[in-house]
């Protein structure tokens, strides 16, 4: 799988021209790439409301710096949308894409350790047990806002390998072997980045296990 490069991007995606039978959205991801690359704007479409969840969320664990979750989503697409004729079918698309986004959520400077990884789980994905009284759910909502907080402080003191290793593997479910392609990097080191990831986290919580105990 060859990523895309790191040219510049235009800031609006060139008009697309190209036309099929087959709607954009019954086309597997090597077809709707290959569409993409012949100018089928439907496909492009397609392609952003396809991958745009497991993006996000990909950036949203592994950037420090929430403002800029957004810019970094739209310029993912942008570059995957220009280079879409790079794209090989035997590898998942996910995966290229969240290549393309960790390669530009470094370049914004996200290893920097001071500053606070974004949240994997957003304030209005938290689920509540409605048959419960109010008292009940502000409660249930405090505890996993805390427990959220001290999870997100604990990977923001993992090393950047660590951090994607786990959100790759762990938040969008990627087998190792997709994890190694996207890292570029063996199966055993990716599995080693796991392993003192979690070890690291789970050093970093224990103090606070009693704490976080519903």
């Amino acid at each position: 799988m060859q990523p895309a490069d790191d040219s510049p991007v235009p800031h609006a995606v060139t008009a697309l021209t190209a036309s099929t039978d087959l709607p954009a959205h019954a086309c597997d991801d090597g077809q709707l790439a290959a569409r993409v690359a012949a100018g089928d704007e439907a496909a492009g479409e397609e392609l952003v409301r396809r991958h745009q969840a497991p993006v996000r969320g990909f950036l949203r664990a592994v950037c420090y710096d929430r403002s800029a979750i957004d810019d970094l989503a739209q310029e993912t697409f942008l570059r995957a949308i220009k280079h879409a004729g790079r794209f090989d079918p035997k590898y998942p698309m996910r995966g290229w894409l969240l290549t393309i986004a960790r390669r530009l959520s470094i370049n914004h400077g996200q290893k920097a350790k001071r500053r606070r990884p974004a949240a994997g789980i957003e304030p209005d994905q938290l689920q509540t047990d409605t048959t419960q009284g109010p008292s009940s759910n502000l409660e249930q909502q405090e505890h996993h806002a805390l427990t959220r907080d001290a999870v997100l402080t604990a990977m923001a003191k993992l090393s950047e390998p660590q951090r994607v290793a786990i959100a790759m593997h762990y938040q969008q479910g990627m087998p190792l072997e997709q994890v190694a392609e996207a890292l570029e990097m063996p199966v055993g080191t990716v599995k080693s980045h796991l392993y003192r990831g979690r070890q690291r986290m789970k050093e970093l919580l224990e103090p606070q296990a009693e704490r976080l105990m519903p």
